[in-house]
């Protein structure tokens, strides 16, 4: 699965050359990271009376596009338009890098010498290369993931890798930078499904059947999600505003009522990627909104998941299989079901994503940005 993961920076005053986190962003984020770690467990919670997981996390996949939509957002948020050229590309570049690799590379290494998977992949470099490349797997014809990397959730940081490399070409342009990239987005989504399929589809589930499988990957309708968000980010850096108990009392409570009906799938009111899309855009549009007037105070614990929901997200998927294989090893593979499992397994998962956040990408990130910025 997705994730985004680009972050504000860490400080909550501006600075020279620095934004003012939002903090509803940072648990959107948060939440959107839970919902996927959720879904990931949801088979744990289901009984032989009531499928309870299926029915409450059965969707948590929102929780990627939401991702995508913030990476669009902040994109535009923190980056100055006066800040253009080669050196502003590479800055741009290294910083994302910087803020992305890193962990995924070490969690890697991790998970694929942990499950005693070195030989596989030395027999398959192939695999090994796109997984170190952020190139699509390609090992299956599923949308929107074309197949797995070790660490399942990584096959959404393909398109955000390609989102970062696009972005990093429109900062070379002095002027233009929205038009160039809606006119790309315009071209890869409209115009070539249009011209060699003789169709265009929005759905992200949708294959189109290319010969060259990597025009899947840049015309899958996740990209929606993407420019939904760098739609948000001008618009919020615009004049544009609503009133705020237009947002407060309407836009709000309406767009919260919207996600969980569709969460929920108590009515589809869209067809495809516009149920995802809309709701999440809403939300966030309302969220977002409504702290330009005043700042929404956020609770510490929702700022740590925000904080943490990086390593929260590649985390978990490492902590389900090595603690089931733990438990069986030690002779409790009664507890490797479950709520007991669910429990102990979140219980791991915040902890290691904590010092995971703590000592390795904090740490990695100032010793990096030394070295590099």
């Amino acid at each position: 699965m997705y994730a985004s993961i680009v972050y504000f920076c860490h400080s909550n005053k501006q600075g020279h050359g620095m934004r003012q986190r939002i903090e509803v962003i940072q648990v959107l984020r948060g939440v959107g990271a839970l919902l996927v770690c959720f879904f990931h467990m949801r088979s744990l919670l289901n009984t032989a009376s009531f499928a309870y997981g299926n029915f409450l996390f059965g969707s948590g996949a929102i929780g990627v596009p939401l991702f995508f939509i913030i990476s669009g957002f902040v994109l535009i948020y923190t980056h100055h338009p006066e800040k253009y050229g080669v050196g502003a590309a590479v800055n741009f570049s290294l910083k994302r890098l910087i803020r992305i690799v890193p962990l995924y590379f070490i969690l890697t290494l991790i998970y694929i010498v942990g499950l005693s998977q070195v030989s596989y992949y030395l027999h398959h470099t192939d695999a090994l290369v796109r997984t170190f490349t952020f190139l699509p797997q390609l090992t299956r014809t599923t949308a929107p993931s074309f197949g797995f990397p070790p660490i399942v959730v990584g096959w959404t940081l393909t398109y955000e890798m390609l989102f970062y490399a696009l972005f990093a070409v429109s900062i070379l342009l002095k002027r233009g930078q929205r038009v160039f990239l809606l006119a790309v987005f315009a071209g890869l989504l409209l115009i070539m499904p249009l011209v060699v399929m003789g169709s265009i589809h929005f759905d992200f589930n949708y294959v189109y059947g290319f010969s060259y499988r990597y025009l899947e990957v840049i015309t899958n309708g996740v990209w929606y999600y993407f420019i939904a968000g760098l739609l948000l980010g001008y618009l919020y850096r615009s004049s544009f505003s609503v009133p705020r108990n237009v947002i407060l009392y309407g836009l709000l409570p309406l767009s919260i009522l919207l996600f969980m009906v569709v969460y929920f799938g108590a009515l589809l009111p869209f067809s495809g990627v516009w149920n995802n899309l809309v709701a999440c855009s809403l939300l966030f549009f309302s969220l977002v909104w409504l702290h330009r007037y005043k700042p929404v105070a956020v609770a510490k614990p929702f700022i740590f998941l925000g904080d943490i929901s990086y390593s929260l997200f590649l985390v978990h998927p490492l902590v389900i299989v090595f603690l089931g294989r733990l438990l069986r090893l030690v002779g409790l593979e009664s507890w490797t079901s479950g709520y007991a499992f669910f429990i102990l397994c979140m219980v791991l998962i915040l902890g290691i994503s904590y010092l995971s956040y703590s000592l390795v990408e904090q740490k990695l990130h100032r010793w990096l940005s030394a070295k590099l910025l």
